[in-house]
């Protein structure tokens, strides 16, 4: 995948030289009723994840994955303990506050891609960057040069039901990451994927990780994910029961 360094604006900053937490969370803790059932989503998991890591969240179903992105992402509030996210307390931002991290500092691949159906592949990838103040044309040429990097530079006008499955992960993946986003999480990102377009789409995920920089969160139960990344977090029922290093 030589071709993505060459992204736009040229490659990040070496991620082999910062090694500081980007993400540091004590005691997170999400709870929430079910009738009159309170359930524990995550219970007081503490973790740090360096800046530039591909970090993997492993996990069987309803053991928090989910929970804990959205946490990550700005998408929910934690119920207690802290979180902070290159050294900013979200718990303590306002609503607006959360939608300007989410806008100018997150990227999210979501299982089901979530591309709008009605928009080309090239339009879908060039939202992230209007919502941020850029001009159309301005947005056009990154979008095109971020599906080109991906190889999907022909299907650039094609909307997503003219897409393989494969395609229209690889072309959430570029939105994702085509504004330059401190964070990458992405959710269970191959899960409804065939066993060539996951490696395809995991191929991907590490080259952007090593040219852009960016930190990625990847929750999944694809053990394979965890052989290739610089950090696994396993959650049970909520609970963190490892939190390191592959072995």
């Amino acid at each position: 995948m030589s071709d993505l360094l060459s992204w736009p604006n040229g490659p990040a900053e070496d991620p082999t030289t910062s090694q500081s937490a980007l993400i540091r969370a004590e005691g997170l803790t999400r709870t929430y009723r079910r009738g009159s059932e309170k359930v524990h989503a995550l219970w007081d998991v503490t973790l740090a994840i360096p800046a530039s890591a591909f970090a993997v969240v492993l996990g069987p179903s309803g053991s928090g994955k989910s929970t804990l992105l959205n946490l990550l992402g700005g998408i929910d509030r934690p119920s207690g303990g802290r979180l902070r996210v290159d050294g900013v307390d979200l718990r303590s931002l306002t609503e607006g506050q959360l939608d300007a991290y989410r806008r100018d500092h997150v990227g999210f691949v979501f299982q089901s891609n979530n591309l709008l159906p009605n928009l080309s592949a090239l339009e879908n990838v060039a939202l992230p960057l209007v919502a941020r103040g850029r001009r159309w044309s301005e947005a056009r040429r990154q979008a095109v040069a971020g599906l080109e990097a991906l190889g999907l530079g022909r299907r650039a006008d094609h909307r997503p039901s003219e897409l393989s499955g494969g395609e229209q992960q690889r072309v959430a993946l570029v939105r994702a990451v085509v504004a330059r986003p401190d964070l990458v999480l992405a959710d269970e990102p191959t899960g409804d994927l065939d066993r060539a377009a996951t490696e395809t789409v995991l191929d991907l995920m590490m080259s952007l990780n090593r040219s852009l920089g960016a930190t990625f969160v990847v929750a999944t139960h694809n053990q394979r994910l965890a052989s290739v990344a610089t950090q696994v977090v396993e959650l049970r029922d909520g609970r963190t029961s490892a939190a390191g290093p592959p072995a």
